[in-house]
């Protein structure tokens, strides 16, 4: 809709509308990982989805036809053990991108140095703008490194921290 003002010559103008638009989460915990192997982060319910990209049983956000562009993606999860478990070195979660032709490409990389101390939990995650085309294929990976027994993974939903989130942008 624009808006013009009769007495002067300024027009205001707004369209578009941030979409597609998505938020997958991960519904429970995940604490049967191993040290040192990557595991895909079973993002395993979506809280919204205005395109219908994404897909529960891949754990993935596929871009839809027409709507490439630039987007601000984000991901963010509690990683950790059960308390008294053992300690746990560094966590590593990486946002992954299958562009249509086939070729993977690590999109982000985030990593948190816990050294040795007993921490249970711990938040790794970010966002990013990023340029995507119809077709690319979104998803998330983690890998643990500890130095002790017990179970660890990813902590249940910590008050809406293990999020997958995204939007395109519009006006740039």
């Amino acid at each position: 809709r624009t808006i013009t003002f009769p007495d002067a010559d300024i027009t205001l103008g707004a369209s578009g509308d941030n979409t597609p638009a998505w938020q997958m989460s991960v519904n429970g915990n995940q604490m049967s990982m191993t040290s040192q192997t990557t595991y895909t982060v079973n993002f395993d319910t979506v809280d919204f989805d205005t395109d219908s990209g994404c897909n529960t049983t891949d754990k993935t956000y596929t871009v839809p036809a027409g709507d490439g562009g630039k987007y601000m993606v984000g991901v963010w999860l509690w990683a950790g053990q059960n308390k008294g478990a053992g300690n746990y070195i560094d966590g590593r979660l990486r946002l992954r991108e299958d562009p249509a032709p086939g070729a993977e490409n690590i999109l982000v990389n985030w990593t948190s140095d816990w050294d040795t101390n007993p921490i249970f939990m711990n938040a790794l995650g970010g966002a990013r703008i990023l340029t995507l085309s119809a077709g690319d294929i979104l998803y998330c990976d983690i890998a643990i490194h500890v130095n002790a027994g017990g179970n660890y993974g990813i902590i249940q939903d910590q008050d809406g921290c293990n999020v997958f989130y995204g939007y395109k942008l519009i006006g740039i």
